[in-house]
C-alpha cells in the first residue's frame, strides 16, 4: 500500500468514526431536551402502552375462552 493510499485510508476511518460519533452526541442531546417520556401530539406513550396492553390481556382471556379454556 502507498503512502497515500494509507494517508487516505485513515483519514476516510477517521472522518467517519467522527461522524458516528457526532450522531450519538446529537441523539443524546435530543433526549436530554426532550426526554422519551414526555408526551407528545399523540399523547403520553406510557398510558398508551398500559391500555394497549390491557387490551391484549383482554382479547387473549376472550380468545381462550372462546376456544374453551378456563381462565388463568
Amino acid at each position: 500500500m502507498s503512502r497515500s493510499q494509507l494517508i487516505r485510508r485513515v483519514l476516510r476511518e477517521f472522518l467517519t468514526a467522527n461522524e458516528h460519533a457526532s450522531i450519538g452526541r446529537r441523539i443524546a442531546v435530543g433526549y436530554e431536551r426532550i426526554p422519551a417520556e414526555t408526551p407528545d401530539e399523540s399523547g403520553d406513550q406510557s398510558v398508551i402502552a398500559d391500555r394497549a396492553s390491557a387490551d391484549l390481556l383482554h382479547r387473549l382471556d376472550a380468545e381462550e375462552r372462546t376456544a374453551g379454556h378456563e381462565p388463568w
